[in-house]
This record gives structure tokens, sequence and C-alpha cells, in this order.
């Protein structure tokens, strides 16, 4: 290796994995693959590997491995927002404590929701806090297991304060120093209902890991991860002047709340924005000519009539880019292109509803190739 720096190393070493990948994705018409071109300006963070302790560890997935034919993120490399409190012993059995307005609150078992668990499909889950400085590692995809929370909730005889649903996590035991002590969120039942929000005990066909909220974990499809509880072992009905929790206070801005509510009834679902993200950009030659492929994901809130365009600079024309509505998942989107000249080129997407992609039309998203080849 000697005479290749570690920036020259990586790029060498990802154009390879994802030149080997290509073939997963379908080859452009009588075109060889060449490579791939990094994006610049961005952060040499570690991805696909956990580092940290406890409540501060993290794991960025590395979203340039992506294909069609493997849209999910393997649980070794689904993202890690907060690791599990290393400070703390997990109890050798593991319950859900029911409390608070409800009426012979009963007490749910790891081992009778595994026995309900089912297929509860794939969903996206993104990170309120996902940004450029992660090179937007902080999102992933699995498919899960788990037990429906209308099921759960209907086994339930709520007094008439109980109108909302509180789901704690064991993080709440954790030091008060840590960072994103208490991962507690307050929901109204339709909410829980609507999103087929669920228990989760497995992704991807395997038990959850610590990292991930084994024993048990709430998962919300369509709202950002803030929303889903891990390591969860307390829900109590409550009344609606309830306070929101930390959680909720801390992730307001993130989640398109107006200000920074007291109350948790004053809070709107954090429902997730449409966005869509370049994930990488690839090099190709037919006939001695080079050419590009960007690769990308589309995520969110979005319906059939929002479509997407992308923009190789804020000067140049606007181009569809044909996708498909990805409900609670994600979908892959590919966009051939042959640059002008060499130099630095924006990607910028947008989808047709700007008001709803508030992020997205930010430039939030926005990721820049420098092209060197023509």
């Amino acid at each position: 290796m000697r005479g290749l720096t570690r920036r020259g190393f990586l790029e060498s070493s990802l154009s390879v994995l994802v030149v080997g990948a290509l073939a997963k994705l379908d080859a452009p018409s009588g075109a060889e693959p060449s490579g791939i071109v990094p994006f610049v300006d961005e952060p040499d963070v570690p991805m696909d590997t956990l580092y940290g302790d406890g409540l501060d560890g993290r794991l960025n997935t590395d979203l340039s491995k992506l294909s069609e034919q493997s849209p999910s993120i393997d649980s070794s490399r689904f993202f890690v927002r907060t690791r599990f409190p290393d400070r703390l012993a997990l109890p050798p059995t593991w319950s859900i404590r029911v409390s608070g307005a409800v009426k012979r609150p009963p007490e749910w078992s790891v081992k009778a929701l595994d026995r309900e668990a089912e297929d509860c499909g794939a969903h996206v889950m993104d990170c309120a806090g996902n940004t450029r400085a992660r090179r937007f590692g902080l999102i992933s995809e699995a498919r899960w297991r788990g037990v429906p929370l209308a099921r759960l909730l209907s086994q339930l005889e709520p007094s008439r304060k109980g109108t909302r649903v509180r789901i704690s996590g064991f993080d709440r035991r954790a030091p008060a120093n840590a960072s994103a002590r208490d991962g507690s969120w307050i929901f109204n039942f339709e909410d829980l209902v609507s999103t087929k929000a669920f228990l989760a005990t497995t992704m991807d066909g395997k038990p959850l890991s610590k990292d991930h909220g084994a024993p048990v974990r709430l998962v919300v499809p369509g709202w950002y991860g803030c929303a889903s509880v891990k390591w969860v072992d307390g829900l109590a009905l409550v009344d609606r002047g309830v306070e929101a929790t930390a959680q909720m206070k801390e992730y307001a801005s993130r989640t398109n709340q107006d200000g920074l509510p007291v109350l948790a009834r004053d809070y709107r679902p954090a429902r997730v924005e449409p966005a869509a993200l370049p994930i990488r950009v690839e090099r190709w030659k037919r006939s001695a000519s080079a050419f590009y492929r960007i690769v990308g994901i589309v995520w969110g809130d979005i319906g059939p009539t929002d479509g997407l365009s992308i923009r190789l600079g804020p000067d140049s024309e606007a181009r569809s880019v044909s996708v498909s509505a990805p409900g609670t998942g994600w979908t892959i989107w590919t966009h051939e292109w042959t640059p002008a000249h060499a130099g630095i080129y924006p990607i910028i997407l947008s989808l047709t509803d700007k008001e709803r992609a508030r992020r997205l039309s930010s430039g939030f998203y926005i990721r820049s190739v420098n092209i060197n080849q023509i």
C-alpha cells in the first residue's frame, strides 16, 4: 500500500465493492463498469461499524452498498443511534408492565409476545437527526416480526381518563449524564392503530440485538425513529393533560412541530417527510466513452403524484426520474448522465410537493461529485 493515501485506499476499496455490486442492477446496454466517483466535502466517519459506548454509541449505515435485489439492511449494518446502556444489567426475565388509567392492568411477557409475533413487513427507520455529518447513514430498512399494538390495546379497559398511550423503555434508568436518556413517547390511540405500529421481537429473521432494542422495541411505520422506543418495558394510559416527554421535546424541531409544545396532545404525528438521496455515482464506459449512473433512494410519506426530478447543478435542466411510491419502505432509482465538462456537480433532487418535502427542497440532501473523466 506504499504511496496510497488512506482516502485513496478507501475510494479504491469502495470502487471494487460497488463494481461487484453493479451486477445486481440491470447494467446499461452495451456498457462496462469502471468504478465509482466518491461524494466530495463529506466527513470521514466510521461506516458499518459500532463505535462509542452506551447511549453515546453509534453505527452509520453505508448506503452505497444497496441494490434492488437486496434493499433491506442486514441487522449487523442497521444504523444505531443509541447503543444499549452498558452500565445497566438486563433483568433475568422481561415483561412489559401496563399501568395508568386502565382497569385490571395486564403484564405482557416477552415469551408471550414471541408466540404471537407475525410478519409485520419491511419498513424504513429514519433518524430525525440524520445529517451529512454522518454521511446520511442513520437510516435503514429491515423486515420485522412482532405483535400489532392494536391487538394488544384491544385487551385493555381504559378508564375515562385513559386517552393516550405512553410507551417507555429501559434506557430511562441510565445515568443522568448519558445522551438521549429516556426515549419515551406519548401517542394517541388512533396514531398507533392507523400506522400499524407493533412491538418487534425480530428483524430480518433474527432476534433483536441489545443495541437494536432487545428483547422488544416499538416500531411505528412511517414515523421518525425517535418515536420507535427501544427496550420497551412499560406502557401507561395517561390523560390528555399529560406533558410531553423529554424525547418529544428534544426532537420537536426535527419532527416539524410548531415551537416547543408543553403538552403531548399538541404534538403533530412525527411522520417522515418525503425525501430522496443519491447513494452512489457509478462510472461506466461504452465504446471508450465515459458516462455515469446515479443510484439513489426515495422514501417517506410519498403519494402517487409526487414526481421525482433531478438536476446536475443549479442551472441545469430538471429531468424526471421514474420511481414508484415506496409506502413505508424505500425505492431505489437510477439516472444515467453524460457530463458536458469536467468539474464539481451538485446532485439536486426535488419532489412535486415542495411544501411537504421541506428538507429536500431546502437542499438538505444535496451531495456533490467531482467529475474528471468525460
